[in-house]
């Protein structure tokens, strides 16, 4: 059965959503580890007095916390550009699946820099025990996961600007 760029665009598209929902529960997971650990009476580093360097760690990840918004962009459109070398899946049999694979892969980058502030809040609860630094840093990553979730009608425009730059966007042969 032949398909067409729309198909295909489709399909990655159906593919990428369910890839960010998955990585979207991820991030509950983390809450629902940080709740459990607490109900169990978790005692972050017992003996240890690391206040200070807590604070230190908190600003500094919520400094990089909010980079990564930007560098997700800046990595994203790294990736779509066509500078970012992608090994091709089928030597020239599949012309549109180029664009798609770029978009594909800006999504896996987006959603890994939008994973990165719930690390950190998770590294600050484990070290800390604060419920606190772990929601912040959540949110943050909830908020940049809205931000990069994939939308088809922003996949079909950009593809519709590959295919006027003269990408190949023609049928299966």
């Amino acid at each position: 059965m032949e398909t067409g760029p729309v198909d295909e665009l489709k399909m990655a598209y159906r593919t990428a959503a369910i890839i960010s929902v998955a990585f979207v529960l991820a991030l509950f997971l983390y809450a629902g580890v940080v709740e459990i650990l607490l109900s169990t009476g978790f005692d972050p580093a017992p003996g240890a007095d690391l206040a200070g360097v807590l604070g230190i760690l908190r600003y500094a990840f919520l400094a990089i916390s909010i980079a990564v918004l930007f560098l997700a962009r800046f990595a994203k459109n790294f990736a779509l550009s066509g500078k970012l070398p992608i090994q091709a899946l089928s030597q020239g049999e599949v012309p549109f699946l180029e664009p798609i694979i770029r978009l594909r892969s800006a999504l896996l980058i987006t959603l890994a820099f939008s994973e990165v502030p719930a690390l950190f809040g998770f590294i600050l609860f484990i070290f800390g025990g604060s419920r606190l630094d772990f929601y912040t840093f959540l949110a943050i990553s909830f908020l940049s996961s809205y931000i990069y979730f994939p939308r088809y009608n922003q996949w079909e425009e950009w593809i519709r600007g590959q295919a006027i730059k003269g990408v190949n966007m023609g049928k299966i042969r």
